[in-house]
Parts: C-alpha cells; sequence; structure tokens
C-alpha cells in the first residue's frame, strides 16, 4: 500500500477550497497534522478529505440538499 499523500495548507485549502482560518479550526477540532522538513504545517490528504466530508454533513443546507435527494 502506497504511503498517503502529505499536503501543506496552502495546498490543501486550494484542495477543498476553504480559507486556511477553517482549516486551522478543523486542526483544532482533532484533524492530525504535522511538519514537514522545511517547517511547513502538512495534513494528509485522506485526513483533509474526511475532515471535509464530516463538516458538510454537519451543514444545514446540504443536510436539507440531501434529504431532498433521498425522497425524490
Amino acid at each position: 500500500m502506497s504511503e498517503a499523500r502529505m499536503v501543506t495548507f496552502r495546498q490543501a485549502t486550494k484542495l477543498v477550497r476553504r480559507d486556511v482560518r477553517t482549516l486551522h479550526r478543523w486542526r483544532v477540532a482533532g484533524m492530525e497534522t504535522s511538519f514537514d522538513d522545511r517547517g511547513r504545517r502538512v495534513v494528509r490528504e485522506d485526513e483533509l478529505r474526511r475532515h471535509q466530508r464530516a463538516h458538510l454533513r454537519a451543514n444545514p443546507i446540504v443536510r436539507q440538499r440531501l434529504r431532498h435527494a433521498e425522497s425524490a
């Protein structure tokens, strides 16, 4: 199995289309991060996507759209 891809916070903001402050809040909420050899904060891409999905499901608008799609 290949090693998980590590992305910097700047790259992560582009991947999930969120502000860097949002990623810092996710980090405080439990998203695992580390530092690379250049001292930049990095996160595994799968961990980033897991937090993105969790926060999307918590969004009331997204939840309403999902309920609507399930009933159709």
